[in-house]
């Protein structure tokens, strides 16, 4: 006689945890009010990057706009890589780029110690590279080359 209701409200409790936990997951998922409101418009960016003809693996690239936020990403063993703007968002702001690479520290080096750079200097900080961002999806490859002596 008292099965009812008691079952009632714990069908109504379910159906309002799945549905909560469903609209959870959608915001994760696509985003709860989408991009912060000083966000510049980005675009995708991608690529392969070669030095001397072979994949240039595990080093960072970072897109930096004449004003803004740089975009940074890292070459994977194919020497492919993806732009992230922030941690959420993928691409590059809209508009011409300097270039750079360099070598990332690794998580166990001792932070007291330099890190010392394994590339040329002529693609790090110093790296007189460009790239123009487009608004629309980019595929930006960099054949890099070392000077010849």
């Amino acid at each position: 006689m008292f099965d009812k209701p008691v079952r009632k409200r714990r069908t109504a409790y379910a159906t309002a945890v799945i549905s909560g936990s469903f609209a959870g997951l959608l915001c994760a998922l696509v985003g709860c009010g989408g991009r912060p409101s000083d966000q510049p418009d980005l675009a995708p960016v991608s690529g392969v990057v070669t030095l001397d003809g072979a994949p240039l693996v595990g080093k960072d690239i970072v897109f930096s706009p004449a004003t803004g936020r740089p975009a940074m990403g890292r070459t994977d063993e194919s020497g492919a890589y993806e732009l992230w703007y922030t941690v959420d968002y993928k691409g590059s702001i809209i508009g011409p780029h300097n270039v750079h690479f360099g070598t990332p520290r690794p998580a166990n080096a001792d932070p007291g110690r330099p890190w010392e750079e394994t590339l040329p200097l002529q693609f790090t900080a110093e790296s007189e590279l460009t790239a123009q961002v487009e608004d629309t999806s980019n595929k930006i490859n960099f054949e890099l080359k070392t000077e010849s002596e």
